[in-house]
């Protein structure tokens, strides 16, 4: 790894909430992505000496539910 994968993975392990959120993510929901702003922003509050949790107020989840069979004909 380049030091600069090493310091973005330092930054994600130092976030108080980061990894919370994908174990949750991984436990609720499986195959999902997370949104990009969770992750930049830490990097440019560390790269500005603000608190990492600076300006994050929430986080986008991205994932795929797939249709039951239960539903009418025509969402089949």
């Amino acid at each position: 790894m380049t030091n600069l994968e090493n310091e973005l993975i330092e930054i994600i392990r130092a976030h108080p909430y980061i990894q919370q959120l994908f174990e949750a993510m991984d436990h609720y929901i499986g195959d999902c992505y997370i949104g990009a702003g969770v992750i930049t922003q830490p990097v440019w509050n560390k790269l500005h000496d603000f608190d990492l949790t600076y300006g994050i107020d929430d986080a986008d989840i991205i994932y795929f539910n797939p249709p039951s069979k239960g539903l009418p004909g025509k969402w089949k």
